[in-house]
């Protein structure tokens, strides 16, 4: 069983693409022969505020695939 989670960008400039809506919370929860493995991620990153270290940070890896 599964879910579909759409997020859709937009080009922002310097050949960057901002999220423009979707899913702000993506979890991925999988299962081994240790138990559940879970990975998380916010589209929109934690902060605002655009000298905070935590203003693009989960952008970044979002569009890294990481």
């Amino acid at each position: 069983m599964g879910l579909y989670n759409v997020v859709r960008s937009a080009l922002s400039g310097n050949g960057r693409r901002e999220v423009v809506y979707g899913s702000s919370y993506i979890q991925i929860v999988s299962f081994d022969q240790n138990g559940p493995r879970v990975e998380s991620l916010l589209t929109f990153s934690e902060s605002l505020n655009p000298e905070s270290p935590h203003f693009a940070d989960q952008t970044e890896f979002f569009s890294k695939k990481e």
